[in-house]
């Protein structure tokens, strides 16, 4: 009895590995076929090694032999309701395949994605979703890249037109001088100097907002008095004739550890930014706020404000903005080539620090510096 069970299940186990073996080589042979085709092959399988190992079975037990093709075709019967389940199985994950690659195609030529989402298994509907995302991150960065380029292509024609302006202007005073329209050396000697100071601001702004570009701005971090810079700032400002007043919100020492020359000159793009849009008559303010991880350095005018998309591109290179809330007698001078505040915005992050702009509907503007609090890193 006991060699009679342990030949049934040798029997057994040999035909169940001999049909994997064949089922393994089917499988190898349709790799490159339809997911449905492997998925019928493996029930198949199943089905043939079940059948032989329970035939050769029944055949050693003591079976009527009137019930064995009743057994089998119950086994054969269940098989092919099996092999029905898998074929519709198989097609639904070859038809979610498929819509997948459709949303790959779609995401590889720039194309929005169809709004039909993957509903079968757990898996595909995490390879859709993934799909989604990336198609969203894509859409978002190749409008970043657009607005960018358009920037980029407005920078350059700004450029031509601002260093021709200033060359051109020093071309006819020297002609004005040499034909003698302009006799006086001292007029002749300022306007000249007027223009060239004009022309040396724009090539520094294009220097340093390349640099910038390029991640390549020269820093010497070191501790900073916040309150000093700021409070010098604003004195140079009063000095050239601005109209600033000056809120301290922070009673003992306030210190960031920054490069001084950076931040001045962000204090400066933004006082002079504020004050050419704040009504003649009318203060620029300037706010100084600090906790205990972060100094908040706030920069505001009283014009009319900004829209939300104007302020979206505020920070862009070569942004003008509206010349109807400019003072064209603003006593602070800039460049004039739209890179006042791109400049401050690629300073501050250099520093480790943010510049965030916000417009009230009706009240001016608010730009924020915000820089950490901290001493100098050991090590």
């Amino acid at each position: 009895m006991n060699a009679m069970l342990l030949e049934t299940l040798g029997v057994v186990v040999a035909a169940v590995i001999l049909t994997g073996v064949f089922g393994a080589v089917a499988l190898r042979l349709t790799r490159r076929y339809s997911m449905r085709c492997q998925m019928m092959i493996v029930v198949m399988t199943v089905v043939v090694g079940m059948s032989a190992s329970f035939a050769f079975a029944a055949s050693r037990m003591q079976i009527e032999e009137d019930d064995l093709p009743l057994i089998l075709g119950a086994t054969i019967l269940a098989g092919s309701g099996t092999m029905l389940l898998a074929w519709r199985l198989g097609n639904r994950l070859v038809e979610e395949s498929r819509r997948i690659s459709l949303h790959t195609r779609q995401l590889a030529s720039g194309r929005p994605l169809d709004d039909h989402t993957v509903v079968s298994n757990w898996e595909y509907r995490q390879i859709d979703r993934e799909l989604h995302n990336a198609a969203r991150a894509l859409h978002e960065a190749r409008e970043t890249n657009l607005r960018q380029e358009e920037a980029r292509r407005h920078l350059i024609t700004g450029i031509s037109h601002d260093l021709r302006t200033p060359l051109a202007a020093i071309d006819a005073i020297i002609r004005a001088h040499e034909d003698g329209i302009i006799e006086d050396r001292v007029e002749f000697t300022t306007r000249l100097r007027a223009q060239s100071s004009r022309l040396g601001a724009l090539v520094e702004d294009f220097f340093a907002f390349s640099l910038i570009e390029i991640d390549r701005v020269p820093l010497s971090p070191e501790p900073l008095d916040v309150a000093d810079l700021v409070g010098d700032a604003v004195g140079t400002a009063r000095n050239l004739g601005a109209t600033v007043h000056l809120e301290v919100h922070e009673s003992g020492g306030v210190t960031a550890f920054a490069d001084p020359l950076s931040i001045e000159r962000i204090l400066m793009n933004l006082l002079a930014n504020a004050v050419q849009h704040t009504p003649e008559g009318t203060a620029a303010t300037v706010f100084l706020e600090a906790d205990a991880d972060a100094v908040r350095i706030s920069v505001e005018d009283h014009g009319s404000g900004m829209t939300p998309e104007a302020l979206e591109q505020a920070f862009d290179a070569g942004w003008r903005g509206d010349l109807a809330r400019t003072r064209s007698t603003a006593p602070l001078a800039t460049s004039g080539a739209g890179l006042g505040l791109a400049i401050a915005r690629g300073l501050a992050v250099a520093n480790g620090g943010t510049l965030e702009g916000r417009s009230p509907s009706g009240t001016g503007c608010r730009f924020t510096l915000t820089l950490p609090q901290r001493n100098r890193p050991h090590g």
